[in-house]
């Protein structure tokens, strides 16, 4: 096999990477790299694909799970984040199966819904726990 067929792989492996920026194949530009500096060397195919797998393998497993952690998406906080914790008082009552309930935060009205399903009568001061859609989904 050519040298230059390992360079133009690992050309390719870090082209088609830098397009997705999805951690997909840049491991094996580096694999295809030590393979192009083992084709430079003389060494067989056989060594040459077996470096290719192994280095490719071994970035993979080494930094991958440290790049993931590194680039992982952290959600874009809004002003809604501010709710989430705060104590409300129940408008009107909050039954899951009947698809009612309602609140008043911050002079807007939200539609309430149970988070483990109690029914909530109204007056009642319950926690906000999370946000889903256009329903606060609350607590006692």
């Amino acid at each position: 096999m050519p040298n230059f067929v390992w360079l133009i792989t690992a050309v390719v492996f870090a082209l088609f990477e830098a397009a997705t920026v999805s951690l997909v194949c840049i491991w094996f530009a580096g694999g295809a790299l030590v393979a192009w500096i083992c084709a430079l060397l003389g060494l067989n195919i056989y060594v040459q694909i077996a470096l290719f797998i192994i280095v490719s393998a071994i970035l993979l497993i080494a930094t991958r799970p440290v790049v993931k952690k590194l680039l992982k998406k952290r959600g874009t906080e809004t002003n809604l984040d501010r709710l989430i914790g705060k104590r409300v008082i129940i408008s009107e009552k909050v039954d899951n199966i009947a698809g009612t309930g309602r609140c008043s935060t911050g002079g807007v009205s939200w539609s309430v819904r149970s988070i483990d399903d109690n029914v909530i009568d109204v007056g009642k001061e319950v926690t906000i726990e999370r946000i889903e859609g256009v329903h606060l989904l609350v607590k006692e």
